[in-house]
């Protein structure tokens, strides 16, 4: 390699290891704070917002009766509450930082530990966990991400959830517990359902790891930490309010049986094979395979057959997986029975690749954190598990899956790199994006990595090219995601604020009569209007300041 060769290299090196994770924290707070700043009041936030018209104490009771009646929501609705009851602007940057926390947070689980190893791991975990985020789906961002009250309910119990992994995952490695540590898992825990029950059989797995396969013995603070992160997570499924909703609740289906059938089918349509998905499922088949692909050798000649099942099995039902979610094309012409049949064998398939994958890491210790692939493949179909006696579920249910099979990814995907991962995951996500112009880059990277003999600059071994341009693949792909989901809460914001301005005028000029209000461009850069809804046509009222006996006339 020539000396110029080096240089190239060593810099870019160097900087990535110093920066790598800052850039892309940066970079994500970024592009989420331009889609924020132009996200509007929708839903419930309407009706949330009308808890601060009053003083403090009308504030708290609202807060009681919510919890006592509503659900035990109570921390992330106080939060939403306070956030609604001044600037919007205040909850863009808060909600945009918190997803580049999760970034942060997300890349230290997974690569923390590999620091003292290779500083870079770090930096390609964040890219993974980065464009995972630029990935979501329009129909599952408007109801839980750019939305006041969803991101509450959902983005923020997922941020509370992996600081509270770090800083516990850390506490084990250094076999001491601080005070903070409980008190974060009770934050944790005390959040929504699905995220309350993950938190709990995060903190009993890790103990359980411990006291049985390491055969170590659990300390009094690790004991108090679990017995609180309980607590918290009683708080939130067993408020009153919870118990009061299951009598009342209108069922999708009669009788206990039926309402688990009906959820299954939901489960297959939303978890299994929906868009929503599928990047999800892709990046974490693609770490699964090449784990087992490099390092099942090491499995013992008795147990080969456990390979060959996850080759042979796994393969054809990630297959089938991946072409089922694209085309709709591999149960859809069965009958009931068949198409039963079939989605349980790539369900159980898939589950069978992931864990056995997730074993390997376990067994030959390929990562530092080596419980958090096959913890992250627990707490995702345990978090969809729960929700099948659940009588409400819909899209924003999957955050809680999708960012474990990102942490899942994260944590295997850059151990690969030499192997030209990034590369593969990046042409995946050509395809899976309808992006084939966009194929000769990760094509260019994978030889790159593959070929030692190529050189380029005299640069003689390219492989940190070629593994870069690979997560560069990714990067732009995700962009070309984000731009159009740009373009269209921009274009919302614009006309809701137009509407904003007419109230106003119709209130300081008097007027009387109809006001009229124009419908949002894009129905679904948005959650609901009272348009959609008649439930939130007086709470839209009171937030714009007209009287609730005014008639709206909404145009096109």
């Amino acid at each position: 390699m020539s000396d110029e060769g080096k240089k190239f290299i060593n810099k870019g090196k160097n900087t990535w290891e110093k920066y790598g994770l800052i850039f892309i924290m940066l970079l994500t707070f970024v592009l989420t704070f331009i889609i924020n700043l132009n996200v509007r009041i929708y839903g419930d936030d309407l009706f949330y917002s009308c808890f601060t018209d009053g003083d403090f104490d009308y504030f708290v009771a609202r807060h009681v009766d919510h919890y006592m009646r509503a659900n035990g929501r109570s921390i992330v609705h106080i939060l939403a509450t306070i956030f609604l009851g001044i600037s919007e602007h205040f909850w863009a940057i808060f909600n945009s930082l918190i997803l580049a926390l999760i970034v942060f947070f997300g890349a230290k689980i997974c690569m923390g530990s590999e620091e003292n190893n290779d500083k870079s791991m770090v930096g390609y975990s964040a890219v993974i966990i980065a464009v995972a985020i630029a990935f979501f789906n329009l129909h599952f961002v408007r109801q839980s991400v750019y939305w006041l009250t969803g991101s509450f309910n959902y983005v923020y119990p997922v941020f509370m959830l992996l600081i509270f992994w770090y800083v516990l995952h850390r506490s084990m490695v250094r076999e001491k517990i601080s005070w903070y540590v409980p008190v974060l898992g009770f934050l944790a825990a005390a959040t929504v359902e699905q995220a309350s029950v993950m938190t709990f059989g995060l903190t009993l797995l890790i103990l359980l790891e411990k006291k049985f396969f390491r055969k170590k013995k659990l300390k009094i603070m690790e004991i108090i930490t679990l017995i609180i992160v309980f607590i918290g997570m009683l708080t939130v499924v067993c408020a009153p309010s919870v118990f009061l909703r299951a009598s009342i609740e209108e069922q999708p289906a009669d009788g206990l049986f039926q309402l688990i059938l009906y959820n299954l089918q939901y489960q297959e349509n939303y978890f299994a094979f929906s868009n929503i998905m599928l990047p999800y499922h892709m990046l974490a088949i693609i770490a699964s395979i090449g784990v087992i692909f490099k390092y099942s050798k090491y499995v013992s000649v008795k147990l080969r057959w456990t390979r060959n099942i996850a080759i042979i099995v796994g393969g054809s039902s990630c297959i089938g997986l991946l072409w089922q979610a694209v085309t709709g094309k591999v149960i859809n012409y069965y009958p009931l029975a068949g198409k039963m049949i079939v989605a349980a064998f790539i369900g159980i398939g898939y589950l069978y690749t992931l864990v056995y994958a997730a074993i390997l890491i376990y067994k030959n210790k390929i990562i530092e954190n080596n419980t958090l692939p096959i913890i992250a493949v627990i707490l995702a179909f345990g978090a969809q598990f729960m929700m099948i006696v659940s009588p409400v579920f819909g899209p924003r249910n999957l955050i809680f899956p999708i960012f474990m099979f990102v942490l899942y990814s994260g944590c295997i995907i850059p151990k690969l790199n030499n192997q030209g991962i990034s590369a593969i995951c990046g042409g995946f996500a050509c395809l899976l994006f309808n992006l084939p112009w966009l194929l000769p880059i990760p094509f260019v990277a994978y030889i790159l990595v593959i070929n030692r003999n190529v050189q380029i600059r005299g640069i003689k071994d390219c492989r940190r090219v070629g593994i870069a341009v690979g997560y560069l693949t990714l990067a732009i792909v995700s962009f070309t995601i984000m731009v159009p989901l740009m373009k269209g809460y921009i274009a919302n914001a614009k006309v809701y604020d137009s509407n904003v301005r007419i109230a106003e005028q119709y209130v300081d000029e008097n007027q009387t009569g109809k006001l009229d209000q124009k419908r949002l461009p894009n129905d679904f850069h948005g959650w609901v209007m009272p348009y959609h809804n008649d439930y939130y046509k007086d709470y839209y009222k009171t937030y714009i300041g007209v009287n609730r006996d005014v008639e709206i006339n909404w145009t096109n």
